[in-house]
């Protein structure tokens, strides 16, 4: 199956060497915010401007600068899923609130998360993409919280 997955331009270089090692998803726990890490997320669709998921508004840099198309082998598909399957399997499942946060507008119909890490073999394809970093506010900032 190929699937896409958007990184940072400074994260790239780790990646390239190491695979992708890294990934989350926030769910809410009692109200808390609780990072469930070893999760990468993933999207079917190949183009920077269909990644609707992309904010700038908390980080500095865009997290669409790489592009990197895997192939993933048909005996990891077990690792795969659906991000509208995952949120509601009964081992995984996470709170409506964080999902209402995570969706947002969205079209999460084209949203894959992984389960393991995703070896350099895979990569089939890497594109760089010249997004400038953008000066940002911080939303949470006292001055912006009146």
């Amino acid at each position: 199956m190929q699937l896409y997955h958007f990184t940072a331009a400074h994260l790239y270089k780790k990646i390239a060497t190491q695979g992708i090692t890294l990934g989350a998803i926030a769910d809410l726990i009692d109200g808390q915010v609780e990072i469930r890490k070893g999760i990468i997320w993933l999207s079917d669709q190949s183009e920077p401007e269909q990644q609707t998921w992309h904010s700038q508004v908390t980080i500095p840099y865009s997290r669409l600068a790489v592009r990197i198309k895997l192939d993933i082998p048909k005996n990891y598909y077990r690792c795969l899923w659906k991000f509208d399957d995952y949120i509601v399997h009964p081992n995984r499942k996470i709170d409506s609130s964080a999902i209402k946060f995570l969706k947002r507008d969205h079209d999460s119909s084209h949203w894959y998360l992984f389960e393991n890490i995703i070896p350099v073999k895979w990569f089939s394809q890497i594109t760089h993409y010249d997004f400038p970093a953008k000066k940002i506010r911080n939303p949470l900032h006292p001055k912006y919280l009146v």
